[in-house]
């Protein structure tokens, strides 16, 4: 007898045509938090093509030698509210499992706004943008706080 209940599935994956511009390596650079960055992503198709799931790796370390930042991120579908979903997991304080990092999105053109959080009045906003002509993504996140608005990070990803 499995562990698991087997469930059928109409189709295998979502295969979603924006999110499938992310899979591949790239050199992550910009701004955050006012600080210059430069950081490795690797982002891939994973468990039959339901999710797509990047880590990030910053190329400065600490000085126990370990990376700066890193980040396991996955995207999905909620089927049931017609919209994208985003589990956030890095290692700024390891309480992404117990605090609920989840962030939701709706298309937008070449774009998924995500907000993480209390929604618009205490919340993260990450905005991926696909620039077609490069082939590159930029991200602007900001922290949003009742009517003010404050930029975190402005970052471009261009191919490996």
């Amino acid at each position: 007898m499995p562990l698991f209940p087997t469930v059928a599935v109409a189709q295998q994956g979502f295969g979603d045509d924006l999110l499938g511009h992310l899979a591949g390596e790239w050199v992550m650079k910009g701004q955050i938090a006012g600080e210059d960055i430069v950081h490795d992503l690797e982002a891939s198709w994973v468990l039959d093509g339901f999710y797509l799931q990047f880590h990030e790796i910053a190329r400065a370390v600490t000085t126990e030698g370990k990376p700066a930042y890193e980040a396991i991120v996955t995207f999905g579908w909620d089927a049931t509210h017609e919209r994208y979903v985003c589990l956030w997991l890095d290692s700024t304080g390891g309480e992404g499992l117990t605090n609920g990092i989840l962030g939701y999105g709706e298309r937008q053109g070449d774009s998924i706004p995500f907000v993480f959080g209390e929604g618009e009045s205490a919340a993260i906003h990450n905005t991926f943008h696909y620039q077609k002509e490069s082939d590159t993504w930029r991200w602007v996140i900001e922290n949003v706080g009742g009517d003010e608005r404050r930029l975190f990070a402005d970052v471009t990803l261009d191919r490996e």
